[in-house]
């Protein structure tokens, strides 16, 4: 507990750290400020609240017709249809207004920003040690390597973690404060044909864990180069290019090789089992699971074996 208690340390000792937690909040506030002026500023059509059925009544029957013209992918039409005819029988209303609930789901693209920050804390979390002759203090102390390195990994995965939080957090007080609460109504989604009903903090939570888990891999990748290289330039561009273009990449490889279902990037969104479509026919949740397992393991591996038998020159 020492050792990650001093890791924790270092890394809030950063003026950096702070830098990039403010930024956060000024996009998140940014992002609440631009919405509310637009929500503002827009003509309101609303109708009242005894035509929403109607109005859902209307756009099933119009999805309907359009299924039956469709020879393309009907996922989309089955969907929605499925929807509306969930609302309309439980007798749930749609929400088309920004609450705090809606806001945090809207604020869940940053954490591809956030995977940014972890990245550049991974990197340097072992290769500034070497880089700063730190290394050597710590090296001297009556504990192993493996010990050294496993804190400074829990360290990065506690970090990513409330970084995370931290930004759920502020999405939420900032959505609550211009936006208001809401009615707080169910949350429902469409999966393996069928409709699923969540509460909204934990349709929140679970959309924020299922989507960090490219943040987290891309970080454990990002200490793993960091660790077996000593490179904190290298670990952070490669993570961050594949950050970027690593589901592009896999896009298109999977149009021409089926091995490409066992890559990394085709694994990492996880929503697709809950919320969309796999990139493969054929992949399932725990195909995917059992793929990420195999890369963190990997990962890992590299990572503690180069750090354990490597010298440390003098």
């Amino acid at each position: 507990m020492n050792l990650i208690a001093n890791e924790w340390m270092k890394i809030f000792k950063k003026a950096s750290t702070y830098v990039m937690l403010g930024l956060l909040v000024v996009i998140i506030t940014g992002v609440a400020g631009l919405s509310k002026y637009i929500e503002l500023n827009e003509e309101q059509t609303a109708e009242s609240s005894s035509d929403w059925k109607q109005v859902l009544t209307e756009e099933t029957e119009m999805l309907k017709t359009e299924r039956a013209a469709s020879s393309g992918d009907r996922d989309f039409y089955d969907r929605h249809i499925a929807m509306n005819e969930y609302r309309l029988d439980h007798d749930i209303p749609p929400v088309n207004e920004l609450d705090a609930w809606s806001f945090v789901n809207e604020m869940v693209p940053l954490i591809n920003f956030i995977a940014i920050i972890t990245i550049t804390v991974a990197a340097g979390i072992v290769a500034s040690e070497f880089s700063t002759g730190t290394i050597k203090l710590l090296l001297i102390r009556p504990v192993s390597r493996v010990k050294i390195l496993l804190s400074k990994y829990v360290t990065i995965v506690l970090f990513s973690i409330g970084i995370v939080l931290f930004t759920f957090a502020v999405s939420w007080i900032v959505g609550a404060l211009l936006f208001g609460f809401g009615d707080a109504g169910p949350y429902l989604s469409y999966a393996n044909g069928e409709v699923i009903e969540r509460t909204q903090l934990g349709n929140a939570l679970f959309t924020y864990g299922i989507s960090s888990i490219g943040l987290f891999m891309l970080t454990t990748m990002a200490f793993m180069i960091s660790a077996a290289f000593r490179n904190s330039s290298l670990a952070i561009g490669i993570s961050i290019f594949l950050l970027l273009m690593g589901s592009n990449i896999t896009q298109i490889l999977a149009l021409k090789f089926e091995w490409a279902k066992y890559s990394l990037f085709a694994n990492t969104n996880l929503m697709n089992y809950f919320d969309g479509q796999p990139l493969f026919d054929d992949m399932t949740l725990s195909f995917s699971i059992v793929v990420l397992i195999a890369y963190f393991i990997i990962f890992n591996l590299i990572a503690f074996l180069f750090f354990v038998k490597r010298d440390v020159r003098a």
